[in-house]
């Protein structure tokens, strides 16, 4: 995973990675972690993770690799939207589509982002709208939070 761009200072920040080498003793130490309230853990749903800025009324979706995706999850931008974020916000987390049968389908989500514009939107007609997980905060209201622990973000 690179970085994501902070398209308000040129600010480079590194995103949440998972990690697939744990250990056993490895397992212990994280728990312990969790238990004094020093580490989050969430479940890993199976979407794309995403990061959000928001500045005044835009509202710019990019996927970890600094891919746009803005303009392709309207009704999502708009919510997003709607919320009155302070400007100059970036929020991180996962984008999720769902199949017919209720699942997270990273296949579904990937044909409407690799799609045009107009394409993905045609292709979301039918199905759930996107769905997103947030799981962080980097930047709130033009102040970099990133370094803050968790549970104050």
């Amino acid at each position: 995973m690179g970085t994501v761009l902070d398209v308000f200072t040129g600010k480079r920040f590194v995103g949440p990675k998972p990690r697939e080498d744990i250990t056993p003793r490895d397992l212990k130490r994280i728990l312990a972690l969790q238990s004094r309230r020093r580490l989050h853990i969430q479940r890993k749903r199976d979407g794309y993770g995403t990061y959000i800025p928001i500045s005044g009324s835009s509202v710019g979706l990019y996927s970890r690799q600094n891919t746009p995706w803005t303009g392709k999850f309207t009704k999502l931008e708009r919510e997003l939207h709607s919320m009155q974020l302070p400007d100059e916000t970036i929020l991180c987390g996962e984008m999720l589509v769902r199949n017919k049968k209720g699942d997270d389908d990273p296949h579904l989500f990937g044909r409407f982002a690799r799609t045009n514009h107009a394409g993905s939107i045609l292709l979301q007609k039918g199905y759930d709208p996107v769905h997103l997980a947030l799981f962080d905060v980097l930047k709130w209201g033009g102040r970099d939070v990133s370094a803050l622990p968790y549970e104050e973000r």
